[in-house]
């Protein structure tokens, strides 16, 4: 076999790859910076970035969720695709219009420019509002990155969808699939220190942020994502998956599961190390949910599985915050 038929990937160097997450780490802190009271959501969206996974925020509105997805694509220098949805909303207005020229050719195809098949990151305001002539559509966007166009299926370039809502999605097929896609959840409440309350109020402007994603450590970091060792966390995949089923009723999908593999696999990178640590594996308490309510139970079982120490010190800090 030739080296023309086969490439010989090389897993890159532990040197270079903690530089490369310093910069993405940068990046992350000048988020922080700029929005009050939002680490957890800048954390969560930066391990989805490096993953290529969705992201849903869930919460009342004025939370800063659509600034925190504008002010991500700026970091980026991609193209941006935003849409407030309704129960009313066409899919022209995400995929775009019919191609005019295309019909006089009896070609049925849509001009895509400037619409959701064309962005790097896609925000979805009020996402679970879409009708059902939308969602096989997002089903295939958001799954497969690809978009049914006049009879042809085109590669496209999203890397992320964020969806945002204010509520959870209603009982039914269409949009328990939707919800699924999405592997990263986070609940964005309203500010409740008074600390960060005050610094609010103090705010003149618009969040901004002084730094930018560098394209290279980031893609450096997508790419050494099948280097990560996972041996020393494996076993405890497997304690979870059964301590979620028997104990709590949890049941996540299959593909979820597979997914939190790679989450776990871009914590460990972001931390700039190619091997996952038992700690690593707390991100998936943002994953496994689909109430928010179900959070606590699901971090307390991560807990239990990483570390009965920190489960410990969790039970201790649930009871002084219930206090």
């Amino acid at each position: 076999m030739t080296a023309a038929k086969q490439k010989i990937q090389v897993a890159p160097d532990p040197l270079t790859i903690e530089a490369a997450a310093e910069k993405i780490r940068d990046f992350q802190a000048a988020m922080n910076a700029a929005f009050i009271a939002r680490h957890e959501q800048v954390r969560i969206i930066t391990i989805a970035l490096i993953a290529k996974e969705h992201t849903l925020l869930l919460g009342p509105p004025g939370t800063a969720k659509t600034a925190l997805a504008k002010t991500l694509v700026t970091g980026l220098h991609g193209g941006f695709f935003e849409i407030l949805m309704t129960k009313f909303t066409a899919p022209e207005e995400l995929f775009g219009q019919i191609s005019y020229k295309g019909l006089q050719k009896d070609e049925y195809r849509r001009v895509t420019a400037g619409y959701l098949p064309e962005a790097v990151v896609g925000f979805l305001d009020e996402v679970f509002k879409a009708g059902s002539p939308i969602l096989n559509s997002l089903l295939t966007v958001s799954n497969e990155r690809k978009f049914d166009n006049g009879g042809k299926r085109m590669d496209i370039p999203l890397e992320m969808l964020i969806g945002a809502s204010n509520e959870l999605p209603e009982e039914n097929a269409g949009l328990e699939a939707l919800y699924d896609r999405f592997i990263f959840r986070s609940w964005v409440p309203y500010i409740v220190d008074e600390d960060d309350f005050l610094e609010l109020m103090n705010l003149t402007g618009e969040p901004t942020v002084s730094a930018t994603v560098d394209p290279v450590a980031l893609e450096m970091l997508r790419n050494a994502l099948p280097f990560v060792d996972y041996s020393p966390v494996m076993p405890m995949f497997v304690k979870l998956w059964r301590s979620l089923k028997k104990e709590h009723g949890i049941v996540p999908s299959d593909r979820r599961w597979r997914k939190a593999k790679k989450s776990v696999g871009a914590v460990a990178l972001l931390a700039g190390r190619l091997y996952a640590e038992p700690e690593d594996m707390l991100i998936l308490a943002d994953s496994f949910w689909d109430n928010p309510d179900d959070r606590g139970t699901i971090h307390g079982a991560i807990a239990s599985v990483v570390s009965p120490h920190l489960a410990k010190a969790k039970r201790y800090l649930d009871a002084a915050v219930e206090e």
